[in-house]
């Protein structure tokens, strides 16, 4: 009797660790699509997160993030950490990399930056040793007065690759 208990007890653990380790994040990765979760646990090949929710995601431990191809619609600056990999170019049914998957993130007009008034899609601040790969940065045209246009907006930064990138910018108003 003993021996069945506690062999249910080990079933039981074996089965909720490998239930958590099917969940939890991939060796350090980040998976993201166009129609990925916006909460819970995503940011697995086989549930990925959205781009907000998964650039959320982003720690000393996952820092390798891999978007998958289509448009990315953001309303808000990305700001990019320190050691953090952003790589596009993924297909989202078996996350193989491709020259002829694009993908796109486009910043709208909405909620500019004040002081001074600017469009944003991109930044990085005094951060090191980030990598943006493979991405289609986009901006709409910007609306009002005063205000500039930044795709990707990099000040005080080192050790930084931006590779395969094409930026796409709006036009700064009057």
């Amino acid at each position: 009797m003993l021996y069945a208990n506690f062999s249910k007890v080990l079933i039981t653990i074996a089965f909720l660790l490998l239930h958590q380790g099917s969940n939890a994040q991939e060796c350090g990765y980040i998976y993201i699509s166009v129609s990925g979760a916006s909460s819970g646990i995503a940011g697995t090949k086989s549930n990925p997160a959205n781009l907000s929710y998964g650039l959320s995601l982003i720690s000393s431990t996952n820092n390798i993030v891999k978007i998958a191809k289509g448009t990315y619609e953001i309303s808000s600056e990305i700001i990019i950490p320190d050691n953090a990999v952003l790589e596009g170019g993924y297909d989202s049914s078996n996350w193989s990399k491709s020259n002829g998957n694009k993908t796109i993130i486009h910043r709208d007009s909405l909620n500019p930056l004040s002081n001074p008034n600017r469009i944003v899609c991109i930044s990085a601040i005094n951060v090191s040793n980030f990598k943006l790969l493979d991405l289609n940065i986009k901006t709409a045209n910007a609306i009002g007065d005063g205000v500039s246009n930044y795709g990707l907006y990099i000040n005080g930064c080192t050790n930084y690759v931006v590779s395969r990138c094409f930026l796409t910018i709006g036009s700064a108003s009057d």
